[in-house]
């Protein structure tokens, strides 16, 4: 049996991960902005990740595996949140420069999204903590709600951070025939051979 699944992780393990994670947040968003929607994102990721681990180990009655799992989740979050709040602390407002049917798409997926994530932390602590208090009943009944909720504002954080930064923005195209590169907004440049 893994080490997980028989006892929970020491509370200063916990602390270390979340310190540790601030400090790299913190590094980063004085030395590399650039790199903190990338953090952000993997932060969201392995929150999913955890979160979905940690829903299949309850269905297997690990509750001690589920109970470090979505510790875990919570850590991840709030790490996400920590490198979401300096990145747009040092940037500003991001710009979505998308056009057409992907603006259809982008803006009902973002209000949705800031809406749900206004509300899930304050969920997931009280899941966490009527979890911990061994109020099993209520914990249950809240998490049912808090789960679903939970999983889509990490699966459309995800989303959102991949149209704002990856999706290609073709109105923004310019072509320097001189040069022979295409550029594609601001980070994504093609070469050819005229």
């Amino acid at each position: 049996m893994n080490t997980l699944d028989q006892q929970p992780v020491p509370w200063w393990r916990l602390g270390a991960a979340w310190i540790g994670g601030t400090v790299v947040v913190a590094l980063l968003g004085w030395k590399e902005v650039t790199l903190l929607p990338s953090l952000s994102a993997a932060f969201n990721t392995i929150a999913l990740g955890l979160l979905l681990a940690g829903y299949g180990a309850i269905r297997r009655q690990r509750e001690v595996l589920h109970r470090n799992l979505m510790i875990g989740a919570l850590v991840a979050s709030v790490l996400f949140l920590e490198s979401y709040l300096v990145h747009h602390y040092q940037v500003g407002h991001v710009q979505f420069r998308g056009t057409g049917v992907v603006r259809l798409v982008y803006y009902p997926v973002l209000i949705s999204h800031v809406v749900l994530a206004a509300v899930v932390p304050f969920l997931a602590l009280g899941v966490i903590v009527l979890g911990l208090r061994d109020r099993r009943d209520r914990h249950r009944r809240l998490a049912r709600w808090t789960l679903p909720l939970w999983i889509y504002v990490s699966i459309t954080g995800v989303v959102i951070y991949w149209l704002l930064y990856h999706y290609p923005v073709a109105s923004s195209a310019s072509l320097e025939t001189t040069t022979g590169v295409l550029w594609l907004g601001e980070k994504v440049k093609i070469k050819w051979v005229p």
